[in-house]
């Protein structure tokens, strides 16, 4: 089980001590699945769950960068979203499969929950089970948001807005992120060329809204890349498609 002791507070089943959440949670233990919960590693390119695999365990990401994926009727496998710190991987409230795949991008340290398990700890505690609603609609609200933004944004924008979302929000804007996607992966996800891509990153860097390095990406300029994002190319510049 796990015996970390865990300041996860992105987790929806994370409580800080004595914290009141209209929970009568023990504050010694703020992880409220703490009994029940597994450590578990994974390596880049390990799977995690597989698309229509019975549903059996859950993961919580503590560390590092998970790819979601699903098969087209084509065949072909398509990126469908990330999942970073303190993001849910395989949790289903009524599904029997996995709907998607799960692969591992970096190293990932992650808590593992069996479904049977938590499904009793939701029915009794009702301030859990408002987060895992909340956290599950955010889940959702974000894969509108993604297809939202493949339909009626231009790639400048695409791209603006997926780097935004590699900040986590303890994370200082300016601190330098790690790009978990290749330019592939990122073109698949957004639904642009690689060409596209790495054209409009190009752009980004020349004009100092962002800096790419070995270690990732730095945000030097988050109100202008905000401003991009949200389709106002004359505060962001760079605004053609």
């Amino acid at each position: 089980m796990c015996n970390r002791p865990c300041a996860n507070d992105e987790c929806v089943f994370y409580f800080r001590a004595g914290a009141s959440f209209g929970t009568s949670l023990d504050a010694r233990a703020p992880c409220a699945l703490r009994s029940v919960v597994r450590d578990a590693q994974f390596s880049g390119h390990d799977s995690l769950v597989r698309e229509g695999d019975s549903r059996s365990h859950f993961f919580v990401v503590r560390s590092g960068y998970v790819k979601l994926t699903s098969f087209l009727a084509s065949g072909r496998e398509q990126i469908i979203g990330l999942r970073r710190r303190g993001q849910l991987v395989g949790f289903a409230w009524e599904d029997t499969v996995y709907p998607y795949s799960a692969t591992a991008l970096t190293d990932v340290d992650v808590c593992q929950v069996a479904h049977n398990a938590v499904l009793q700890i939701l029915q009794e505690k009702s301030a859990v089970t408002l987060r895992v609603v909340r956290r599950v609609a955010e889940e959702l609200a974000q894969a509108r948001a993604l297809i939202r933004e493949v339909s009626g944004k231009n790639a400048h924008q695409r791209i603006a807005s997926f780097i935004l979302s590699l900040c986590p929000a303890e994370v200082e804007p300016t601190e330098s992120l790690p790009i978990p996607l290749t330019r592939q992966e990122i073109a698949e996800l957004l639904g642009l060329t690689r060409e596209t891509v790495i054209r409009v990153i190009s752009a980004l860097t020349k004009d100092r809204l962002i800096e790419i390095s070995d270690s990732g990406v730095q945000i030097l300029a988050l109100t202008r890349l905000q401003a991009l994002a949200a389709g106002n190319p004359r505060d962001g510049r760079s605004g053609t498609a």
